[in-house]
């Protein structure tokens, strides 16, 4: 190379480098909006623009800009809709902190020193901002905490990012930070007012890229792009737990500044002061019904027809949990316009049943207009509304009830939307069957209805439940080969099902299939027949064998049809009684592994058949034994000190995983710790207990105890130990073997019952 081609090239990126340099005019207004997108396993969308005025420079030489958040726009992270947009603040949902820092921070000015790097030095304003906001919402003190701590921080470091630095034109991170991905910019000049700086790299597991659009005389970024596609390894300090995904894209571009909405701060406040985080109508960690009624007594007329409004004064009278909160909670549901119920499952499937009740079957119709594309509308339709059609010598439903009944499912069949008329087909055909059960060629022709019925008409509306309905129909009315013929469609379409793994309703219908091959079985001699044993074992094979194959919806169908939760304990004595031993104590551990709480039931079976035998013996080597081994850990108590699963070891473990913020949990709270006290107390031999609360706070945690008194043992969770464990849901209980290994006992079974018998073996 030539020295003089040398020299050009030093002098322009010198000349580069130096126009870098931030340098912003006093006066001299600019917006910058940003958009961050990640597609990958952390899923976020977020849209901020920030309005900017240049104050100058300080004595220092550093720039000094007044800053607003102009305007946010956040999607929810899992549906994709807007949780918060500011442009349109009435259809804000406030699940989470940021939303809320977002209006706290809303059009507020607060000041940001820049340094010639493009580098924050500096911010004032914005924590005393945000606490005011805080303190007038009455935002949970823990939560106000942790805002204070970190949002201050992250928003000055988005705002650092907004910046390009000139240190960035030797060396480009990618936006995770890794460092082994760093790469220099090549800069290039566009015009003589502009410049690129742009840079990539890639890994085996990485691809990142940047490119900044630089202003010369300012330094301000006029645009700016990054991607980055990584696959990502567990790292503590990232707080990432497992292998994931990061799919990111950010952009930037700057604008000049332009009006913006007003903040509706009348709104803002109320929304705020009603949120999760709001301890405005709390006494402690519970609600006040005090300040709840009086709120319900006073409406604010400002908020008449206000969604947000009128759908949290529901959700807090529902928090009261009394005799009179159900009152005013049935009332103010009626008044709740239909509309704005729309997308809220809860309060959709207990306003259908009020309607129905209070106002009769049109209003339950026109209301159903809204809920059936939610679950909302299966549930009420498959839990609920279907149980007035069934003979029931308890009920108390009169002619008058039970003619509206008929008079809405009438109406179901009048709408002209066929994903409607879908989820009710099948409880239609088996009701107006059952209005006329003497009409036997009615109850024939709803039975070859059902065996054309499609697959998508039977699984959308629960179709094997009625199927199996109009088989004891049929079977009683003494159609012997129509209800066999029937039987075999069905049981057909449910094996289908239950093979589909695709099928997120599988267990359901396994739990419908077991159910229907033990209706067969009743219906043979079992003694003479020697099909019955081969009906049976498909009952007990196609038996649950988990919490999750249990399927909460398979306890309506269980309770429709009078079959049973598994049928392993019937076919065990039946082999017992056949002889067939080794049969028989396979099935044992299995029937004891999937539902725990029959334990004494088949200890005391055992017993009976084996009186020579240790049962202590074979439910250690053939059940115990079986068990998963339990995750360690080691947590810190509310008390301070550290609880690890090795100080357990010899002994029977309970653990309680619960929240403060749980109301199931607080419920059964007053019998938790009633064991507690017994386990202290020396009732439950080689027992201890250790309650783990999660996705909570250790403050929230000490002033539950203090409030109710309670002594039991409370470790806070790491915000592993429950995934560790593999927590379905709360509140949960696992006992833990003195050997270390591991039983879940499903929620609403006698867990009390099972560790007691479990102790004595």
């Amino acid at each position: 190379m030539k020295p003089y081609k040398l020299i050009a090239i030093l002098l322009c990126t010198a000349f580069a480098s130096n126009a870098q340099k931030l340098n912003i005019p006093k006066g001299k207004t600019f917006e910058i909006t940003t958009r961050n997108k990640d597609v990958g396993t952390f899923k976020r969308d977020d849209i901020y623009t920030y309005s900017f005025k240049s104050l100058g420079r300080n004595g220092e030489g550093n720039n000094v800009l007044e800053c607003k958040i102009a305007r946010v726009i956040i999607y929810d992270n899992r549906s994709g809709k807007v949780q918060l947009n500011t442009d349109s603040i009435r259809n804000t949902n406030l699940y989470s902190t940021e939303a809320l820092t977002a209006l706290a921070l809303l059009n507020k000015p607060f000041t940001v020193t820049i340094n010639p790097k493009g580098e924050v030095v500096g911010t004032a304003g914005m924590q005393e901002t945000l606490q005011q906001a805080l303190t007038q919402w009455n935002i949970n003190a823990d939560v106000a905490k942790n805002i204070l701590k970190q949002m201050p921080e992250q928003i000055s470091k988005r705002i650092d990012d907004l910046f390009f630095k000139p240190a960035q034109a030797q060396q480009a991170k990618p936006v995770l930070g890794n460092a082994d991905m760093a790469n220099q910019f090549r800069i290039t000049n566009i015009n003589a007012n502009t410049l690129r700086a742009y840079a990539s790299s890639a890994t085996d597991n990485s691809k990142v890229t940047h490119e900044y659009i630089v202003d010369k005389e300012t330094g301000l970024v006029k645009s700016s792009t990054k991607t980055e596609d990584a696959r990502l390894t567990p790292n503590a300090e990232m707080g990432i737990r497992a292998n994931s995904v990061s799919k990111i894209t950010l952009t930037q571009a700057m604008t000049q500044a332009s009006a913006h909405p007003l903040p509706d701060t009348a709104w803002i406040n109320m929304a705020a002061k009603l949120s999760y985080w709001s301890a405005a109508f709390k006494k402690g960690t519970s609600s006040d019904s005090a300040k709840v009624y009086q709120f319900i007594k006073n409406p604010d007329s400002r908020f008449a027809n206000d969604k947000y409004y009128l759908t949290r004064r529901l959700d807090l009278v529902q928090s009261v949990r009394s005799d009179r909160s159900y009152l005013t909670y049935d009332s103010l549901l009626l008044e709740t316009p239909n509309k704005f119920l729309e997308g809220n499952q809860v309060h959709l499937h207990n306003k259908l049943h009020t309607a129905l009740s209070k106002q009769g079957a049109q209003a339950a119709y026109e209301l159903t207009k809204y809920a059936y594309k939610t679950n909302a509308f299966d549930e009420w339709v498959q839990y609920s509304f279907s149980q007035y059609f069934r003979d029931n010598k308890d009920s108390k439903t009169d002619d008058v009830s039970q003619k509206r009944n008929y008079d809405l499912l009438a109406l179901f069949k009048t709408n002209p939307d066929p994903v409607y008329v879908r989820k009710i087909q099948p409880l239609y055909m088996w009701a107006m069957a059952r209005k006329q059960k003497n009409n036997i060629p009615l109850m024939l022709q709803t039975a070859e209805d059902f065996e054309k019925m499609g697959d998508k008409d039977m699984q959308v509306g629960n179709g094997g439940r009625y199927a199996l309905l109009l088989y004891q129909m049929l079977v009683a009315a003494k159609q012997t080969e129509a209800a066999q013929k029937l039987m075999d469609v069905t049981v057909q379409k449910l094996e289908r099902y239950t093979a589909d793994t695709a099928n997120a309703d599988r267990y359901v219908h396994q739990n419908l299939l077991a159910g229907a091959y033990y209706m067969q079985y009743l219906n043979r001699d079992t003694v003479a027949d020697p099909q019955a044993m081969q009906l049976l074992a498909k009952a007990a094979k196609y038996s649950p064998n988990s919490r999750a194959e249990r399927a909460y919806g398979s306890n309506y169908d269980r309770f429709f049809l009078g079959t049973k939760d598994s049928y392993r304990d019937i076919l065990i004595s039946k082999l017992l009684d056949a002889g067939n031993e080794a049969e028989a104590l396979a099935m044992f551990a299995q029937h004891i592994n999937a539902a725990p709480e029959n334990i004494k039931e088949m200890q005391d079976l055992y017993v009976k058949k084996f009186p020579g035998r240790d049962f202590k013996q074979f439910f250690k080597e053939g059940i115990m034994s079986k068990w998963a081994m339990a995750p360690a850990f080691t947590l810190k108590g509310i008390d301070g000190k550290e609880h690890a699963l090795t100080e357990y070891k010899d002994r029977w473990l309970m653990l309680d995983f619960w929240g403060t913020w749980c109301g199931p949990c607080r419920e059964e709270m007053p019998k938790v710790n009633k064991f507690n006290d017994e386990v202290v107390a020396g009732k439950y031999q080689n027992v201890s207990f250790l309650s783990i609360a999660c996705n909570d706070t250790e403050n929230n945690v000490k002033m539950y105890l203090d409030e109710t008194k309670f002594g039991m043992p409370v470790a806070m969770s790491d915000g592993e130990v429950q995934s560790n464990y593999k927590v379905p849901g709360y509140p949960c209980k696992i006992i833990i073997s003195p050997e270390g290994r591991m039983i879940a006992v499903d929620f609403g079974k006698d867990w009390l019952s099972v560790i007691k018998n479990f102790s004595q073996l």
